[in-house]
């Protein structure tokens, strides 16, 4: 929680990324993932679980959570899928840190 604040303040070098996608298709996926789930209690979950984000990083950064100016990189997981948006991400991450490849 807050690494990118963290890793920031502390100079360590860091790439901070933020995911995400539309509700309705996050409320698919927490089904998808919770069988015993309904879209009522899927979307109640994600809706307490978006206010606890939301509030725990701005009280411990004063930044607004999800602003795509706090980040690096921000993806939306519908356009390209999970396994396209890690394949991004390492991309990424190789370049910008080529001694780890």
């Amino acid at each position: 929680r807050c690494a990118d604040v963290i890793l920031t303040n502390n100079h360590i070098p860091h790439i901070s990324i933020f995911i995400t996608a539309p509700f309705e298709r996050r409320v698919q996926r927490a089904m998808e993932m919770h069988p015993d789930f309904n879209e009522k209690k899927a979307k109640h979950m994600l809706r307490q679980l978006d206010r606890q984000h939301e509030s725990y990083y701005r009280f411990y950064t004063g930044r607004r959570w999800g602003n795509a100016d706090n980040y690096d990189l921000c993806i939306k997981s519908d356009t390209f899928g999970c396994d396209e948006s890690t394949k991004i991400i390492e991309e990424l991450f190789r370049k910008k840190f080529p001694k780890f490849k």
